[in-house]
């Protein structure tokens, strides 16, 4: 229900930086990533964004976000294979 309403949002205001934020944040949060970074580029790309550094810290935390935890507490980048 909320990524409709996030859909509306966007539609009503297309290309608002605020609102793509937001709504990358929610994709984020849903392990949607590749979906999510698009979004925080366009954000980035868009010069009426006035805090920058709020997506570009989001997009940071989503490269994190992508890295797996292995026992013991060392992570692995996207991708990689945990062998015990």
């Amino acid at each position: 229900m909320a990524e409709q309403y996030f859909r509306k949002a966007i539609d009503l205001g297309p290309g608002d930086p605020y609102i793509l934020d937001a709504y990358a944040s929610f994709l984020c949060d849903r392990r949607k990533f590749a979906q999510a970074r698009s979004q925080y580029e366009k954000v980035l790309a868009n010069p009426r964004y006035a805090t920058p550094w709020i997506a570009m810290t989001n997009l940071r935390n989503l490269r994190l976000a992508q890295w797996q935890r292995r026992p013991g507490g060392d992570l692995l980048p996207p991708g990689a294979e945990y062998e015990p």
